[in-house]
């Protein structure tokens, strides 16, 4: 019951405080300012960022060294063949894998 009582009178007095509160004296140009104030960060949010510019110039630089080095690894790919190929039959020729008459050796 007696925490009761002191809730209530906290309570009074919290608002006794409140009536007590007088209207501040605003400067009469304040809303003007900030007014102008909101409509210049409205201006510049507008205008790209430095970082963001960047960010996309570096975004577009890896997209365009990416094609590159996918163009130049099909070209050396088929260098790549064709020296493997070049090697194959160099090798063959060595070593007469490619002879197409196995039967006309004399066995004797």
């Amino acid at each position: 019951m007696e925490r009761k009582k002191k809730i209530e009178e906290e309570v009074e007095r919290t608002l006794n405080v409140l009536g007590g509160i007088e209207n501040v004296d605003v400067n009469p140009f304040l809303y003007t300012r900030v007014k102008a104030k909101l409509q210049e960060n409205e201006s510049t949010e507008n205008k790209p960022s430095g970082a963001l510019v960047f960010k996309l110039g570096l975004i577009i630089l890896l997209f365009a060294f990416n094609i590159f080095t996918i163009v130049n690894s099909e070209s050396r790919a088929d260098q790549v063949t064709s020296v493997t190929q070049q090697y194959l039959q160099e090798l063959g020729n060595e070593y007469n894998l490619y002879e197409s008459n196995y039967y006309s050796y004399n066995i004797e």
